[in-house]
């Protein structure tokens, strides 16, 4: 009769620890998709039939782990890390290739200016909300090798949303991205480095 007894209350345990083991499972590695904003670009843009080349994008982050983009703080009792299928790069490679093509810059290995970037800072917090921060290292150089710019940028985003939702940590992912990029188009240096109207 005791281990009768004892029955609903170990299968209300493994119930709750189940339960516990999907929610804290909930935030899924994530498939990070660049989402172009058509409202956000550079002011006063006009390229001209400019064309550049994107070399090297490296991750410089401080992190053990390189697929980690985040944490979640609003789910479980603790913090649960936020990881991505799709290496930071990538994702920043394939965020700038859309935003040049937006704004009508030629990408061509044979281009008279490479930009090569450095990932500073990728990363966001799923608390109440998702707060995504981005920073970017970037030199511009000529085909020699020469530096003709070299600076960083950084901006962010966030939103209301689902717990857990993919589609909102590609959002905030993706704005915070796109808007650091715009910062560097905007800064006048580097647009006359880019140019070759210094």
């Amino acid at each position: 009769m005791n281990g009768m007894k004892r029955s609903p209350a170990l299968a209300f345990a493994l119930l709750v620890a189940s339960t516990a083991a999907i929610v804290l499972g909930q935030v899924a590695p994530l498939h990070l998709r660049f989402n172009y904003d058509s409202g956000t670009s550079p002011e006063k843009w006009k390229p001209a039939g400019l064309s550049l080349a994107i070399g090297t994008i490296t991750d410089a982050r401080s992190l053990e782990d390189g697929m980690r983009v985040g944490e979640c703080q609003a789910v479980g009792p603790s913090p649960t890390p936020v990881l991505s299928l799709t290496p930071v790069p990538d994702f920043v490679n394939q965020a700038l290739q859309a935003s040049l093509a937006k704004w009508k810059v030629n990408v061509s290995p044979e281009a008279d200016r490479v930009l090569r970037c450095e990932v500073l800072q990728f990363w966001v917090l799923e608390k109440k909300r998702f707060a995504a921060n981005v920073a970017l290292r970037f030199v511009l150089e000529d085909r020699a090798g020469a530096v003709l710019f070299q600076g960083e940028v950084a901006n962010d985003d966030s939103t209301w949303g689902k717990t857990c939702s993919e589609k909102n940590y590609n959002q905030v992912l993706s704005l915070a991205t796109q808007r650091a990029f715009v910062d560097l188009f905007n800064n006048k240096e580097f647009r006359a480095a880019l140019t070759g109207s210094h």
